[in-house]
């Protein structure tokens, strides 16, 4: 088996990385000629016959492209740090996979907006095609014109952290106000934005204490689609522009 692609990646100890790519268990060995795995092998598995995939390994632990299954499993049994762009020291969450020297990005709030409380004279159509190519948007109808005509959730209470807010968003009936809150409660008006085609909006706040991010329709009858909500901390980043969009 020949390997062509450089592993660059830093795995410590406890860090355990598998791909299941068929049912013949296959592991090999590296020796980290003194690079930063923590070890003389590398903890990384590849089950199956022929390994056959594209791994760049850097800002994901997915695969670009595999043969047969390429979902990965990611586990770590101890406390573990990540040293971002910036040097900062970011505790990681149990699982999470470090990306040393990259942004780290974590989202605060769910980002399935079929899990999100629904407001007065509103309606929701989850399975709506989304920018990423699935069926994972909602479109949100205001049945009335009502001032709790809205979809929302409740950021987490936090203690004055910068946050950024984004999500996605496109017209599909109506021509009325758009508006969303903010992670301070500020109200934002995006009607001139909002087109048929998906735009993501954005807002950086210094957030203290959980407030309900809300994303309203003030026409009966008006109708959008909506993908993705994500919150994330900024605090101490130089950088706080909105990153790549991350599940939760």
């Amino acid at each position: 088996m020949a390997l062509s692609f450089p592993l660059s990646f830093p795995l410590t100890g406890a860090d355990k990385l598998t791909f299941p790519l068929s049912a013949v268990a296959r592991a090999f060995s590296y020796s980290n000629g003194g690079a930063d795995f923590g070890g003389s092998t590398l903890p990384l598995y590849i089950t199956g016959g022929a390994p056959s995939f594209r791994l760049p390994l850097q800002t994901s632990i997915v695969p670009t492209w595999a043969r047969g299954s390429y979902t990965p499993t990611f586990t770590r049994a101890s406390t573990a740090y990540q040293t971002d762009f910036e040097l900062k020291q970011n505790l990681v969450l149990s699982g999470e996979a470090r990306m040393q020297g990259a942004r780290r990005v974590a989202n605060l709030i769910s980002s399935d907006l079929g899990t999100w409380t629904l407001g007065g004279d509103t309606t929701r159509t989850t399975g709506i095609s989304d920018p990423d190519g699935g069926t994972n948007a909602i479109t949100l109808t205001a049945t009335g014109a009502a001032a709790d005509t809205r979809i929302y959730v409740t950021a987490p209470g936090v203690t004055t952290q910068n946050t950024q807010y984004t999500f996605y968003v496109r017209r599909r009936t109506g021509s009325g106000v758009v508006e969303f809150s903010n992670s301070v409660g500020g109200i934002v008006t995006i009607t001139s934005v909002v087109t048929t085609s998906w735009k993501r909006v954005a807002s950086g706040n210094t957030q203290d204490g959980g407030a309900a991010l809300s994303i309203f329709l003030r026409t009966s009858g008006d109708q959008i689609d909506l993908y993705l909500p994500m919150l994330e901390y900024t605090t101490g980043q130089s950088n706080t522009n909105p990153s790549s969009p991350v599940t939760k």
